[in-house]
């Protein structure tokens, strides 16, 4: 098995995104958002999380549009999405 890190829900959006992503092992983990320019945009998840399944939501209607990058890191690995705002 492998980190996996779904296509963002809807994409593109305009409000709330539903973000899924899949753990082979119990990992320290980050799950964050990045503006074109690299600042971050949001934090979802910062910490240890079993083997699993996993469904969270962001809420990008305060955002200005753009494209944004998710970021999922556990152990060793990462693995990105970009999601677009538009309004």
């Amino acid at each position: 098995e492998a980190l996996t890190l779904g296509v963002p829900s809807p994409n593109p959006s305009r409000g709330v995104v539903t973000l899924r992503y899949g753990l082979p092992e119990t990992s320290q983990v980050r799950l964050a958002v990045y503006d074109a320019l690299g600042r971050e945009a949001g934090v979802l998840v910062d910490g240890s999380q079993p083997v699993g399944l996993y469904e969270t939501q962001w809420d990008a209607s305060a955002l200005p549009a753009g494209v944004y990058l998710v970021r999922l890191e556990a152990g060793r690995e990462t693995r990105l999405q970009r999601i677009t705002v538009v309004r």
